[in-house]
């Protein structure tokens, strides 16, 4: 599966569901992070989750402030 098709589903979908709110691929990422954190998930364990190669890519994302070990969202 492809960009343009993942994106076309989920549009499609989003329509389905009549959610007007814009809805991209990077929303449901950033999303889906937020929730692995609320469920306890370190920030590790979401880089796995994620594919990302870097923490710091992970970090961006759900914005982790390593010097206060604190997770806020953005």
């Amino acid at each position: 599966m492809n960009r343009g098709t993942t994106k076309g589903a989920l549009k499609r979908a989003a329509a389905d569901a009549r959610i007007r709110k814009g809805v991209s691929i990077h929303s449901r990422r950033q999303r889906h992070a937020t929730h692995l954190v609320e469920a306890g998930l370190n920030l590790r364990g979401i880089q796995d989750q994620l594919g990302h190669a870097s923490p710091t890519t992970t970090a961006r994302i759900v914005a982790f402030d390593p010097v206060t070990e604190q997770v806020t969202f953005e």
